[in-house]
């Protein structure tokens, strides 16, 4: 996957969450942070981990608020762990 395509894929997930909390205009650094978040990962994850959030089956996460970068890549993590282990 190209990186356009990568970063194109990843800010459309990132659209989709932020798009639920009309309240949340997070700055150019916070978004820096939520891209570094899980840069390690696939959009696939990304996506997946997402729609974590959009379905409500994170633990210990508050829905009233948007997730922090950091709880976002813990949770992509997970979904690139879940993919791993099914490749392997």
């Amino acid at each position: 996957m190209q990186m356009t395509d990568r970063i194109q894929a990843v800010a459309a997930a990132y659209k989709k969450l932020f798009s639920s909390y009309p309240q949340f205009q997070p700055t150019d650094e916070a978004m820096k942070a939520y891209f570094e978040a899980v840069e390690p990962y696939e959009p696939q994850d990304v996506v997946a981990g997402v729609k974590q959030f959009l379905t409500g089956v994170v633990d210990d996460f508050n829905p009233a608020f948007a997730p922090s970068a950091p709880m976002v890549g813990a949770v992509v993590r997970k979904q690139a762990e879940a993919r791993w282990g099914k490749e392997s």
